[in-house]
């Protein structure tokens, strides 16, 4: 493959690996082979190659296994290279997806077809696929999954798109990870409400400053109070005054001492029931890791009470540990939003900010001037609704530096359907969106900001494979350069020069249709690439309306400077196999232009009449 071909292959494959991104983390974790699929076809699709499917890590062996899932752009076409597939079983190193399976990052082979490595190499001249690239996905640190994609050339390695499918990767691995932790956080939680449900004992939790944040059925009936009327209500309000002395002062010292540490001790005090009956009680208090306090108030055995602080450590022990930050906030109420109760150590990372420093504050702590309020409002009554909620929104550290947040939030539900809390789930993806801008600016002109000529060839050879596959299919090169412009540079310096330059690309941009093309050549050279033409008239139109913008005088610094430009076209009729060879003939056309005075059109090989179409003559 030609240099050229090797450096176009960006547009529309790097944008679309980069909007991968978005699309595996959108994707449904929950049912893994659905999710490996969704990845296969979007892959498939934005590539644009034709076959991807998965092998499957069995864990006894070591060994890959396929999968029974997998894309074909055409149903039917692969069916011995998949048959080939199903019936082998890879070890590390073995065959492409066992090279990726060893090194853990995408590995790429230029044609399968010459590889004696490659197991299945007598099936594919039959499949038409050459280039193969495999794409391990982990789970935790160890390769789960590995993916495999086939084009149907051969292709030499792109260090660019192996770099954004290792990020595809490494998303989806992310993705498995933070829904792992999620089903661990929700059944540590479910099961520590259970006990907290089914316990014969009153047992209520609080935060750190002894304020009540939940209570079981237990507690309700001894002590008469439903939630809603003792949610943020201090601890000792359930205590009566008259339980003064050692046992009340330990409640109270152990309140306002959030040290982490667990104690077994009972106290014996009063409760005070809702009407203002009181009656003895045996309390007992254990901190949680995470600063917030849970008590159980016991008549009877703390068998249920110790089993529920072991899941509460099980579970501040998994949010403890996430790379992401793990937030958890109260459902709000009575004119306020949520606040936070919890906030685990990646949190702090993220923002500078301790738990101590946010605890009952909003998550409007981490917002600032250029916050989406949109964003915010959203995510806000999407939560109000009890209803999963996600956004991306500029954040601001404790220091005051912004960065980009995703946020994902979602309601807990307790065993009777109520919900009492959200959980949070959010990171810092500043660097993440600075790559994906890179590539995106690759692909760029840097001073017109128009597509780059590697963009063109590649969108001039899709249009060749479209011609060739569709006889209604025309289309049309439309080569531009800019008569005068050397003097000008010359003259006025290459500031003006370049003003000139990006001015022309803005005017050029308003005369092509929706669906063609406008790309920066080179110097001051442009071209734009027509697609669906039904024969000249449709490219002298488009030409007419350049040709009278072009004229136009141009403004540039407090000076008029005046241009014409030269225009050569080149048809697609002529049966091209290159787009080299119909740039070369329409640059061949543009030239003809500048010979004849400049300010002129010319057709490659036609002898335009304005009243017939003539045959083309290729030179």
């Amino acid at each position: 493959m030609g240099s050229r071909r090797v450096t176009s292959w960006n547009e529309r494959r790097h944008a679309a690996l980069v909007r991968l991104l978005c699309d595996v983390r959108t994707t449904e974790f929950g049912d893994r082979r659905k999710g490996i699929g969704l990845i296969l076809g979007a892959v498939c699709r934005y590539t644009e190659w034709p076959l991807g499917h998965a092998y499957r890590l069995d864990r006894r062996s070591g060994r890959l296994r396929a999968a029974t899932v997998w894309h074909e752009r055409e149903p039917g076409r692969y069916r011995s290279l998949l048959a080939a597939a199903a019936g082998i079983s890879l070890g590390s190193g073995e065959d492409l997806p066992g090279l990726a399976l060893a090194s853990r990052n995408p590995e790429w082979t230029r044609d399968i077809t010459s590889e004696a490595r490659f197991s299945r190499a007598d099936a594919s001249p039959f499949s038409g696929v050459r280039a193969a690239v495999a794409v391990p996905l982990l789970v935790n640190g160890s390769v789960d999954t590995v993916l495999e994609f086939f084009c149907s050339e051969s292709m030499p390695p792109d260090d660019s798109v192996l770099s954004v499918l290792g990020h595809v990767g490494a998303e989806w691995s992310r993705g498995l990870e933070i829904e792992c932790l999620r089903r661990q956080l929700r059944h540590n939680l479910s099961r520590f409400r259970t006990i907290m449900e089914l316990s014969p004992d009153a047992m209520v939790l609080t935060d750190d400053s002894g304020r009540i944040v939940s209570l079981n059925p237990a507690a309700k009936q001894m002590f008469g109070y439903e939630i809603r009327e003792l949610a943020g209500e201090p601890l000792m309000l359930l205590l009566s005054n008259s339980s003064r002395g050692p046992p009340r002062d330990a409640v109270a010292q152990a309140l306002e001492q959030p040290t982490g540490a667990t104690s077994d001790q009972v106290l014996r005090l009063e409760g005070v029931t809702r009407e203002g009956r009181v009656f003895p009680v045996e309390l007992s208090l254990s901190h949680w890791r995470a600063g917030r306090l849970y008590v159980a108030v016991t008549l009877r055995a703390a068998t249920e009470r110790r089993a529920a602080e072991e899941e509460f450590r099980l579970h501040a022990s998994a949010a403890a540990h996430a790379r992401d930050a793990i937030v958890v906030s109260t459902v709000g109420g009575a004119g306020r939003g949520p606040t936070i109760l919890y906030a685990n150590a990646a949190f702090t990372r993220m923002t500078g900010y301790t738990e101590a420093e946010v605890l009952g504050r909003s998550f409007s702590v981490l917002a600032g001037a250029n916050t989406s309020r949109t964003a915010l409002q959203m995510m806000h009554e999407r939560l109000g609704r009890y209803e999963p909620a996600s956004t991306e929104l500029i954040a601001y550290r404790k220091d005051g530096h912004e960065f980009l947040l995703e946020w994902h939030a979602s309601p807990i539900t307790e065993t009777d359907g109520t919900v009492h809390h959200f959980e949070s789930i959010q990171r810092d993806i500043t660097d993440e969106r600075s790559v994906e801008q890179a590539l995106k600016r690759a692909d760029r002109d840097g001073l017109t900001g128009l597509p780059t000529r590697e963009i063109l060839e590649r969108r001039v050879r899709l249009s060749i494979q479209r011609s060739r596959e569709r006889s209604d299919y025309r289309f049309a090169l439309v080569f531009l350069d800019m008569d005068g412009f050397k003097a000008v540079n010359d003259e006025r310096g290459h500031v003006v020069g370049d003003q000139l330059l990006a001015s022309a690309a803005r005017r050029l941009e308003g005369t092509i249709r929706p669906g063609d093309m406008l790309a920066r050549f080179g110097g001051d050279e442009f071209v734009i690439l027509l697609h669906y033409v039904t024969g000249t008239s449709d490219v002298v139109m488009v030409v007419e309306r350049v040709r009278e913008r072009m004229a136009a005088p141009f403004e540039l610094q407090g000076s008029t400077v005046t241009v014409t430009a030269s225009i050569g076209i080149a048809l697609s009729d002529s049966g091209y196999s290159h787009p080299e060879e119909l740039i070369r003939d329409a640059d061949t056309a543009m030239y003809q232009a500048k010979r004849k005075g400049g300010g002129r059109v010319e057709f490659f090989g036609w002898n335009q009449d304005g009243t017939t179409e003539p045959t083309p003559q290729r030179s």
